[in-house]
């Protein structure tokens, strides 16, 4: 199988992208590649484990250029427009202004927003929205919002550093795509790291959390980036 090129500069995340060197050229020229803005529209759908607390959820996310995008953990979504960012989650018992009472409220039922937090109702379901990425909402997974590039690309870099034998490179085919993937040694085991062809992470497996590339298209739905999944 031919080895994906990563090529053609890519927008980054930020102005301080660029991480540690780690003494290894090719795995720093995948961590970068992570660390870097993959440009839509693309779909990727995601398996998320917390190997600790026995959970798993599905993730989704979708670019439909490099200001706009949505990420979808669980019941959570996070959406991104240029400078606009939220956190949506459905709307708990606890939102509502009759929680705790002796069930006598004739007042109002609906959910009621925290400082900060808009409030919308879409079909049956009711959605809390606040204007920040909120990673705590899904902390319980382990993950953040950037689960498929920059936390990984950061975790990767680290890796390498404190690697405690040589690192082990090999290539696959995830998702119908190329991918590059390497294996590094640290104190606890190995953890395994794959890189898709076009930037994003398509594996993760580490004695805390494993993420799985389930498919990867072109194609977007808009539905994606209304605030409920």
């Amino acid at each position: 199988m031919a080895t994906g090129c990563l090529t053609g500069p890519r927008p980054t995340l930020s102005d301080e992208a660029s991480l540690p060197a780690t003494g290894d050229a090719r795995v720093d020229a995948l961590a970068q590649s992570l660390s870097e803005m993959t440009p839509g529209p693309f779909t990727a759908s995601y398996q998320i484990t917390n190997n600790f607390g026995a959970i798993s959820r599905a993730a989704t996310v979708v670019h439909d250029d490099d200001e706009r995008r949505s990420i979808t953990i669980g019941p959570v979504r996070y959406l991104i427009d240029g400078a606009s960012v939220s956190t949506c989650r459905p709307a708990r018992a606890s939102d509502r202004p009759d929680a705790g009472d002796d069930g006598d409220n004739d007042g109002e039922t609906g959910a009621v927003p925290a400082a900060g937090e808009d409030h919308a109702v879409l079909g049956s379901d009711e959605v809390i929205c606040g204007g920040t990425l909120d990673d705590a909402a899904v902390s319980d997974l382990q993950v953040t919002h950037q689960f498929y590039d920059r936390s990984p690309a950061t975790r990767l870099s680290a890796d390498a550093r404190r690697r405690i034998g040589p690192i082990e490179f090999s290539e696959a085919e995830l998702a119908g795509r190329d991918a590059q993937c390497v294996s590094i040694p640290v104190d606890g085991g190995s953890k395994v790291y794959c890189v898709l062809d076009t930037g994003i992470l398509a594996t993760y497996q580490g004695p805390d959390v494993i993420i799985e590339l389930l498919d990867y298209t072109t194609e977007i739905d808009q539905r994606s980036f209304d605030p409920a999944p």
